[in-house]
């Protein structure tokens, strides 16, 4: 298996972590009766940790993309431009969702 493949996977491996880790918060969130804040506090670091592996693997494929351009497959190209966007993406994602969830926690 190429690099590349490999840094797609886990970017698509991490991908998966962060819904699911999302997905959990969100259901303690409106489940106050099951909500325990060691668990919330736990799974919130968690997936800061996950979009910050996430972020690193997309700053990782953009580095193999610019210094090995003749190594990746016609299906994997990506314009340097949407991985800067998609890092961005991520990056705002990340603290909208830390701010949303502590914003939640203050009301």
């Amino acid at each position: 298996m190429s690099k590349i493949e490999t840094l797609w996977e886990t970017y698509d491996f991490i991908s998966n972590k962060i819904v699911a880790l999302e997905d959990k918060i969100s259901h303690l969130m409106d489940n106050e009766g099951e909500f325990k804040e060691e668990s919330f506090n736990k799974d919130l670091k968690k997936l800061i940790n996950a979009y910050n592996k996430q972020l690193l693997t997309i700053r990782e494929i953009k580095c193999f993309c610019k210094d090995h351009p003749e190594d990746i497959s016609e299906e994997r190209q990506v314009e340097l431009d949407t991985l800067e966007e998609l890092e961005d993406v991520t990056e705002e994602l990340k603290l909208a969702m830390t701010q949303g969830i502590k914003k939640r926690l203050d009301n």
